[in-house]
């Protein structure tokens, strides 16, 4: 033992002396952050994981080990000092573990000088740290793997070339070969949910290249060739009984996995488990991913193995009635044709082909129902996406009938995300103000800030209330994305609120809470100069839904509701109206329709519409879509998981943006307001006609004052995505260039202060 530690000890103090060393320490930080920052979408990242670190360090690893395990036993070869290290009073085991372990311990070090960038990492988004552990284990056990097949090839090899690119091409071969299953077991890591198995995996093969280095070393002096082809021969058997054994163990392993994630997103949610147990009858769930967008989309790629984890769970919780089959389709095929018309959503890329990823849920008699689009922005509701499309394709009676008025004369881009939501997941319908007669089909009617309506409409509404239907109405007198001429605009059904007992305050607000009663587990939402009411009839039963200091933002009423109308305005002698309701009604009003403008749309500028490209921000879509869904008599959506906690509403990217928008965020809103108040005003002088308002640009002072803010605006806009350009390049310089040389600065002072210490030491034994 004596002898291994001092053989160790002088491993590791020539590694700490040599300048390569150090070179090689800093070129792995740089490069490992290099290309978390330009291959692995680190600023576009959303997850929570540090897949960007951590997806290509097994290539790093096969590309720089090599260099520093070359030398290990070629260096012994070239200076003769074999000879010298097999007279010694070492056994065999020690000097090979002592030469391994010091090489291993080495890369082990380098690894955790990752830590200031994960760090750095969280001031930005949210880590699962217990996920970054997992992931941090794999890159480890890579790492021994890979230092132990090093040295057993440096032992093989007296060139130190020879043996380099003989390990490099061993290591890339082991990564690259789908039979030895090596990502299987490293992905495993990164998602944070091993077995057994997987930890074996490396470990196994740690022990045989140890044990062959061993066995190499001991029958050094075995230079016949009937005993060498013996030797080889075993080395063979050795390897494929390892492969084998490794096999198997993955097939009765496999399924004993744990989720060591923080919000266990890998763990089916109670609800979902329910779901699942009430399917009776056999049904398949086909992911379809485009070819081109998997293999070269390193992070699509990542997100695609971890759909495929958590439907894994979908298919053992069924005990054989769910079954997962994953295809990557061929671009331009006559799949890809059929399955674009089915419903998935696509986008084209820059090589000209399509970037989809969906699912395609199939039971037994056919009947399919599709999600259309899995993004890594929106892993957090997977499991909900899911399940929603399993309980739609074998219970119709959820998917429900909503009809949605929108005033055409306002800015309808704020309610974009919001619809697309409802439309996911309901039969939506656009209801015009021209109907005088609203069907009591409908399971909720939705009014969105509905200002200069017709009368007929006013009593189509009033009476679908009557009627018992269940009503939504947003209004707001201050729209943050409307203009200051829509928003003088009058809000006619302010009548039908007084008569159904809903009184304004003539009180404004930006402060709001959300009924926790009411809205279970939904975070807290931004309100913007929102409306102020109360209820003034005691007889009826209120629910607060949004409150302020001032009164109710959001409420929700049921009871009797008187008519606003005492006779039937659309023609003489016609059905007098109902002046009650004939059934409980329930009337739910909000304040504020600026809230709907908090659902953030990821893709605003897809031609395809895509609802599942939906990410609630700030509770606000949580919320509304919350309050929908339990009028709508859909509560069960509203059970549903969320499967990650800490999922990040912004990457680092993004919010890098917001930070430089931010000095110019006044400046520019005022410049953007003035430009469009200014266009409108020359829209209505010119008739409101296009072509003849583009010609009063051209020759009047009000055109050229106008041309003169868009000039302003564009220049405004360059300075912002300037001070973004020099964020990301002073983050890149922070992460790539500093913090290794930094790091290695520290391991430098670190090992000056040990070596001065053993020589104070040692000169106080020579003066003693």
């Amino acid at each position: 033992m004596r002898q291994f530690t001092a053989l160790f000890k002088k491993e590791i103090g020539d590694y700490v002396k040599s300048p390569f060393a150090y070179a090689l320490f800093v070129l792995y930080l740089m490069i490992s952050i290099a290309v978390a920052f330009y291959f692995g979408s680190y600023l576009a990242m959303h997850d929570t994981a540090l897949f960007s670190l951590f997806f290509a360090q097994p290539v790093i690893l096969a590309v720089l080990i090599p260099a520093m395990t070359m030398r290990v036993w070629s260096e012994e070869y070239k200076t003769g000092t074999i000879e010298y290290l097999l007279t010694q009073p070492i056994s065999d085991e020690a000097l090979v573990l002592a030469k391994t372990l010091a090489a291993t311990s080495f890369w082990l070090l380098s690894g955790l000088f990752l830590v200031p960038f994960i760090v750095y990492t969280s001031t930005w988004v949210n880590l699962d740290f217990r996920g970054i552990l997992a992931g941090y284990t794999g890159l480890w056990l890579v790492m021994t793997m890979f230092c132990a097949l090093g040295c057993l090839i440096s032992f093989l090899n007296k060139s130190q070339i020879l043996s380099y690119v003989v390990a490099l091409m061993a290591m890339l071969g082991f990564i690259g070969w789908r039979f030895l299953d090596f990502y299987a077991a490293y992905n495993n890591f990164m998602f944070a949910e091993i077995s057994p198995a997987d930890i074996l995996y490396f470990v196994v093969y740690i022990a045989v290249f140890i044990f062959l280095n061993i066995m190499f070393l001991t029958s050094r002096r075995l230079v016949a060739v009937h005993k060498t082809a013996k030797l080889c021969g075993a080395v063979a058997a050795i390897l494929l009984s390892s492969v084998l054994l490794l096999k198997g163990l993955n097939f009765m392993l496999s399924s004993y996995r744990f989720d060591l994630t923080s919000s266990k997103i890998y763990s089916l949610k109670e609800p979902t488990k329910k779901i699942i147990h009430k399917i009776e009858s056999p049904m398949t769930i086909d992911l379809y991913i485009a070819k081109d967008y998997a293999n070269y989309d390193f992070r699509m790629r990542y997100y695609a193995q971890q759909i495929e984890h958590l439907l894994h769970k979908y298919e053992l919780e069924s005990k054989g009635m769910i079954r997962v089959r994953t295809t990557k389709v061929e671009p331009f095929s006559e799949l890809e044709k059929s399955l674009l018309k089915s419903g998935l959503y696509y986008e084209t890329n820059a090589g000209g082909s399509r970037n989809y990823f969906g699912a395609i849920l199939r039971n037994a008699v056919g009947k399919a129902k599709a999600v259309a689009h899995f993004i890594p922005e929106r892993f957090a509701f997977a499991e909900k996406d899911i399940d929603e499309a399993l309980l739609q394709l074998y219970d119709a009676s959820l998917i429900k009938n909503i009809g949605i008025f929108l005033d055409g004369r306002q800015n309808l881009e704020p309610f974009t995300g919001f619809l697309l939501d409802l439309e996911n997941d309901y039969n939506v319908f656009r209801i015009d103000d021209d109907v005088y007669q609203i069907s009591p089909e409908l399971d909720l009617l939705i009014l969105l800030n509905p200002k200069d309506i017709s009368g007929d409409f006013m009593y189509a509404v009033d009476q679908y209330v009557m009627h018992g239907g269940k009503t939504l109405i947003f209004f707001d007198h201050l729209t943050r994305s409307q203009t200051e001429l829509a928003n003088m605009e009058s809000i006619r059904p302010e009548i039908l609120l007084q008569m159904w007992g809903v009184e304004l305050t003539g009180e404004m607000t930006d402060e709001g809470k959300l009924n926790r009663n009411f809205f279970v587990g939904v975070p807290e939402i931004k309100i913007d100069t929102a409306t102020v009411f109360t209820v003034k009839n005691s007889a009826q039963k209120v629910t607060p839904l949004i409150v302020s200091e001032k009164g109710y933002v959001g409420a929700l009423i049921g009871g009797s509701l008187t008519s606003a109308y005492e006779k039937n305005i659309l023609h003489q002698g016609g059905v007098m109206p109902h002046k009650a309701s004939t059934e409980d009604a329930r009337l739910a009003v909000i304040g504020d329709v600026d809230v709907l403008d908090e659902t953030t749309w990821i893709n605003p500028s897809s031609p395809d519409r895509n609802p599942y490209s939906i990410i609630p921000t700030a509770g606000n879509g949580q919320a509304m879509r919350f309050l929908v869904d339990a009028l709508s008599g859909n509560k069960i959506y509203n059970l549903l998981p969320i499967n990650n906690g800490l999922i990040n509403e912004q990457s680092i990217g993004q919010k890098l943006m917001e930070k430089a928008y931010r000095p110019y965020a006044e400046e520019y809103e005022k410049i953007v307001k003035e430009l469009s108040e200014k266009k409108l005003a020359m829209y209505v002088e010119s008739g409101e006609d296009f072509d003849k308002m583009n010609a009063l640009m051209q020759v009047t002072a009000a055109g050229e004052e106008i041309a003169d803010l868009e000039k302003t605006a564009d220049s405004t806009d360059y300075k912002i995505k300037r001070t973004y350009q020099n964020g990301v390049i002073t983050m890149a310089v922070i992460n790539i260039l500093l913090i290794p040389l930094l790091a290695a600065m520290i391991l430098w002072l670190l090992s000056r202060c040990s070596e001065k210490r053993k020589r104070r030491k040692m000169t106080e034994i020579f003066d003693e």
